[in-house]
């Protein structure tokens, strides 16, 4: 007959620090199964370190082994740019700084904004979509993050 789940459990917070190099930190076991058919117990476990460090620990409860103790590792995922609010007399603005006249700056996206948009757009490599979609904004971004633009240049 096999070790109950909580002595096995036990046993394995015993083995842990030694196999991981962590002997010092206090461990927590987050989630387990224990294997009846083997008298394995899989554990989801915690080194209370700082930062705290994720592990994976295979233990056999009959022959009180530690079969396996992997260190987890988050999936690092990319940071997404931060493409600047959409503000139409802002955009006009900087095509009008680009050299891409969009009409008086008045904060609506009419023919001219849209045909200079289209320029810009082609001049930069962009799909020329007449919009000022993300990608276009983000093109437009060192003029778009200054400080306020003034609604001039009418």
């Amino acid at each position: 007959m096999f070790a109950s789940p909580q002595s096995c459990s036990a046993d394995l917070l015993k083995s842990a620090p030694a196999a991981s190099g962590y002997l010092s930190a206090q461990w927590a076991i987050q989630d387990f199964r224990l294997n009846v058919v083997n008298g394995q117990i899989k554990a989801a476990m915690l080194a209370l370190t700082e930062p705290p460090e994720k592990f994976v620990a295979q233990y056999d409860c009959k022959n009180h082994q530690l079969i396996s103790l992997e260190k987890q590792v988050d999936e690092v995922k990319p940071v997404q740019p931060v493409v600047p609010p959409l503000n139409i007399a802002s955009v006009q603005q900087c095509l009008k700084m680009a050299g891409h006249d969009p009409g008086m700056i008045d904060g609506v996206s009419g023919l001219r904004t849209r045909t200079a948009l289209l320029n810009f757009q082609k001049s930069a490599g962009l799909p020329a979509t007449g919009v000022a979609d993300d990608e276009t904004r983000m093109a437009l971004k060192p003029c778009l993050v200054r400080p306020s633009l003034p609604l001039s240049g009418r």
